[in-house]
């Protein structure tokens, strides 16, 4: 959400910026994936139906930018993300009260949620993350930490499609991106051994304050755009 509007704002299309931000966050999710991999937080096995339903989710979000205009979905953003924060604020506590349960069978959680989300993801993606965070702990009663941890995977997955799109459209401004993602590969390495170490202590209330800034991002960048 910070990215796509600074890059339209450079005089990138709507198309270059969302397919720009998806190299570079290729490599930031690429980097958390690995260590989270490593320390043994991601149940491969278990998102595997997850993984391809969000993988052909994607396919179709990203053939589908080339035809419908993403600004509308940047407008509506901040309203589900407003709803989602006011659940976070009053779920929170009751997780740290009572572990997390399933609600829905892997099966229904690939073809309900990770293709929906998954086909966001590749048609516009801002905050996908966060939503993917949120129904895996909801849905399958994930803790916050392999929720996070999953759903770096399961981002990695969706990104790779779109981006094979993007590229083979001449979509990606190279230089941008490649700039882009060093950081992303940094930042992203550190932010993942902040959830290994932290756990729940850190991913819950950054989750609320990131919904809130993406809120504030999308509405600033709304009237910026608008006035321009």
């Amino acid at each position: 959400m910070i990215a796509i509007p600074a890059l339209m704002l450079a005089g990138f299309s709507p198309v270059q910026a969302i397919a720009t931000t998806k190299l570079q966050s290729f490599f930031g999710k690429l980097s958390a994936s690995t260590y989270f991999f490593r320390k043994g937080k991601i149940p491969v096995a278990t998102l595997r139906w997850p993984m391809t339903a969000s993988f052909f989710g994607a396919i179709c979000g990203a053939i589908t930018l080339r035809y419908i205009d993403a600004d509308i979905l940047q407008r509506k953003i901040p309203y589900l993300l407003g709803l989602l924060t006011i659940v976070l604020l009053t779920w929170v506590p009751r997780m740290r009260k009572y572990p997390p349960s399933r609600i829905l069978s892997i099966g229904a959680f690939s073809l309900l949620i990770a293709t929906v989300v998954g086909f966001y993801d590749g048609f516009f993606g801002a905050a996908s993350g966060t939503f993917f965070t949120f129904f895996l702990m909801l849905f399958l009663g994930f803790d916050p930490s392999k929720a996070t941890a999953s759903t770096k995977l399961l981002l990695l997955v969706t990104n790779a499609p779109a981006l094979a799109i993007f590229i083979a459209g001449g979509d990606v401004v190279w230089n941008a991106g490649f700039c882009m993602a060093a950081g992303q590969w940094i930042g992203s390495r550190m932010g993942a051994k902040l959830v290994v170490s932290k756990g729940h202590r850190i991913v819950l209330p950054v989750m609320g304050i990131m919904c809130l800034f993406t809120i504030f991002v999308i509405t600033a960048g709304s009237v910026v755009m608008g006035s321009l």
